[in-house]
């Protein structure tokens, strides 16, 4: 059996916010679009002579990708600096209204790489801000906390208060808890004309589509609980398949338009059933430390 309340936390940077999470927590997956870089990819330990191989390798590989009407994908390679290269081509052999960017940089002994579109008009603005992604990104252990203005992703951090859009996500297990796992996101939130479904909304048309005979408990459904700067929607379901159990829910909160110390942020939650036979966490400790991470969310000091 496992007792949340024993195990130590300690806190984690998400984009410009923390959550308190077990000391053995693992960042096995991560996702990072910014309005100040492009798309961010989990960062690779390598030296100067793996970057220029992987450069290489790189260039190599867009030259020899024919077009259906421009006879090669690849358009230029672009170097900022002796440490970084940006690649521009086609994103498929027949698209012709824009580019896909790939850049590369080398900070240390990390190579950071951050992807971007643009349509043929755009392609300059698109350029640019790659460029400066690349610049600014600054290597960062995963658990070193900033104090200054800007957006911890998974190995790095890129400085900046208000950097317009931006969008984080993160997936976490725990060795404590075999069979368990988190997700955080968030996303500076835009003014849309359509009004989306609520996470309740959902869960009650998904529910009417289940056999009776094969429903979850619904351990919990509402609409006020208070998470952060705001009130959250919060679904959990509960499935019982044998000696075994498995569990799935989501917290949603919306933000404020344009805002990115209070954006839309979700949690979600999966327990799977282990595959090996061994015991599954007990459910009133997966529960307290679900409730745990969704409660410690808070803006990161100096985070804007």
């Amino acid at each position: 059996m496992t007792d949340a309340q024993a195990i130590a936390t300690r806190p984690l940077c998400i984009g410009r916010f923390l959550i308190d999470v077990p000391a053995d927590a693992k960042v096995v997956w991560t996702s990072t679009d910014t309005h100040a870089a492009g798309e961010i990819a989990a960062p690779i330990a390598s030296d100067e002579r793996g970057f220029q191989r992987l450069i290489t390798r790189t260039e190599t590989e867009l030259r020899a990708q024919t077009h259906y009407e421009e006879t090669t994908r690849f358009k230029e390679v672009m170097a900022p600096d002796q440490t970084s290269r940006v690649f521009v081509y086609r994103g498929d052999p027949i698209d012709t209204t824009g580019f896909q960017l790939d850049g590369y940089v080398l900070k240390g002994q990390t190579v950071f790489k951050v992807r971007g579109f643009a349509n043929n008009d755009l392609l300059d603005r698109a350029k640019s801000r790659v460029s400066n992604g690349l610049r600014n990104i600054l290597p960062r252990d995963i658990w070193t906390i900033p104090t200054e203005p800007g957006f911890c992703f998974d190995g790095g951090f890129l400085p900046g208060g208000d950097g317009g859009f931006e969008a984080t996500g993160v997936q976490l297990t725990f060795k404590a808890y075999p069979g368990l796992v988190v997700f955080m996101e968030t996303r500076v939130r835009s003014a849309s004309p359509v009004e989306e479904a609520s996470l309740i909304e959902r869960t009650d048309a998904a529910m009417k589509l289940m056999d009776a005979s094969d429903k979850p408990t619904v351990l919990r459904r509402r609409n006020d609980r208070s998470v952060a700067f705001g009130t959250a929607e919060e679904v959990l379901w509960k499935h019982r398949q044998g000696d075994h159990y498995t569990l799935k829910g989501d917290v949603e909160m919306n933000g404020l338009d344009g805002a990115t110390d209070k954006p839309d942020v979700a949690f979600g939650i999966v327990l799977d059933p282990p595959k090996d036979g061994t015991e599954q966490p007990e459910e009133g400790a997966v529960l307290r430390l679900w409730d745990s991470v969704v409660e410690s969310l808070r803006l990161r000091p100096g985070a804007v």
